[in-house]
């Protein structure tokens, strides 16, 4: 549950922009694939690195004190908004 932030441990903004290297680095990875022949285990990998990079951005929103629910709300809204449908 996003609301239970403070079962993860304190990470750092570096920790975020070391994890969006991350994905960069697997992204980069995507290049000469087709959308129907990305491996199976290259889109699962890049799946949970996203998933670690909103942690992180969760946790630092947690640490700025902000409202997590309302800035969850404002990501649903823009992606309804760009992509016509909810996230």
């Amino acid at each position: 549950d996003h609301r239970d932030l403070h079962s993860f441990p304190t990470r750092r903004s570096s920790d975020l922009v070391g994890e969006a290297g991350e994905v960069a680095n697997k992204v980069k990875k995507l290049f000469g694939y087709s959308d129907q022949t990305v491996p199976p285990n290259l889109r699962a990998d890049i799946v949970e690195e996203l998933i670690d990079t909103l942690i992180y951005n969760m946790v630092l929103l947690d640490i700025l004190n902000a409202d997590i629910d309302a800035e969850v709300e404002k990501v649903v809204a823009k992606c309804v908004a760009r992509w016509g449908r909810e996230a």
